[in-house]
């Protein structure tokens, strides 16, 4: 996610502070390796060699944020939330360490703790249009209806252009039922960003759900163009393919191929094999569907 104006400025507070507390020539060239090892795509590496400046400068603010940002890149969160939180505690006026805070906090379920350090972002960078997204999606998470709307309008009134404020917006519309002013939102998404493949994949469900198959289908064939292993898609794909067999069972095939653990494309799939009448196909996608919950559960 690019970061707007005023969260890429706030980020910039992070140096002052790491040089104020000492930086030496070492720990510098520890940061700028890993801020050069996270864009290429080593996101373990760089976060050794961030942790590495943190244990030469404990005191600096951007060595725990870049380690944070390596580990939120490897998904894991809970690591990444207590480094993003030591780097606000020593610099508090560090918009982007409460935003990343906030963002592996939700990740964890946390919803009411990132909604906290989300509104403390947007104090110290109020037009950073990110933010006010991310704390659109805590809102709703959290059944916060009005302070969702708010949230999201306030970013897209920063950002117009903003397709990820945009899906939001869609998918709170959704949770209304006022699909045809969802279907507006996912669509201005799809303007903003023509390769969105979550807004395709949301307008495909809109349109399903208002009796629109032609149009859903549209939809739901340009996420999986965009995403060939979006298992979701495939399933809903497959839904709106009741009448066409051969499409129907390649799109459920191409569901659980995709993610093995997406159960209701391997339950709709050993139900299609029933209702066709094909008993041993049936019989192996039982197998395979038996075998998909065990390892999961071993997982």
């Amino acid at each position: 996610m690019a970061l707007a104006g005023g969260l890429a400025l706030a980020l910039s507070w992070a140096a002052p502070a790491c040089r104020a507390a000492g930086g030496c020539a070492a720990v510098q060239g520890l940061l700028r390796r890993g801020g050069d090892l996270r864009e290429r795509g080593r996101p373990a590496d760089a976060a050794a060699c961030f942790l590495k400046a943190a244990r030469l400068a404990p005191d600096c603010a951007q060595a725990f944020f870049g380690a944070g940002q390596a580990e939120e890149d490897q998904g894991y969160f809970a690591q990444a939330a207590r480094d993003f939180k030591r780097s606000v505690e020593l610099s508090v006026g560090m918009a982007g360490g409460y935003y990343h805070l906030g963002l592996c906090q939700a990740r964890q379920g946390l919803y009411d703790r990132a909604i906290d350090n989300y509104r403390l972002a947007t104090q110290l960078a109020p037009r950073a249009s990110e933010v006010y997204c991310a704390l659109a999606i805590a809102y709703r998470q959290t059944g916060q209806e009005r302070a969702c709307f708010a949230a999201v309008r306030q970013s897209l009134a920063l950002q117009a252009d903003y397709g990820g404020a945009w899906n939001v917006l869609g998918n709170a519309y959704v949770d209304e039922g006022r699909y045809d002013l969802a279907a507006q939102a996912y669509l201005k998404a799809i303007g903003c960003t023509p390769n969105y493949f979550n807004a395709y994949y949301n307008l495909g469900l809109v349109y399903q759900e208002q009796g629109r198959l032609e149009p859903a289908r549209a939809a739901l064939r340009r996420a999986v163009e965009l995403k060939p292993g979006f298992s979701d898609a495939w399933y809903r794909l497959a839904q709106c393919q009741r009448g066409d067999p051969g499409q129907e069972e390649y799109c459920l095939r191409r569901a659980v191929r995709s993610r093995p653990d997406n159960f209701q494309a391997q339950l709709a799939l050993l139900h299609f094999y029933r209702r066709r009448g094909d008993p041993a196909k049936a019989a192996l996608q039982e197998r395979r569907y038996h075998r998909a919950v065990e390892e999961t559960a071993r997982k």
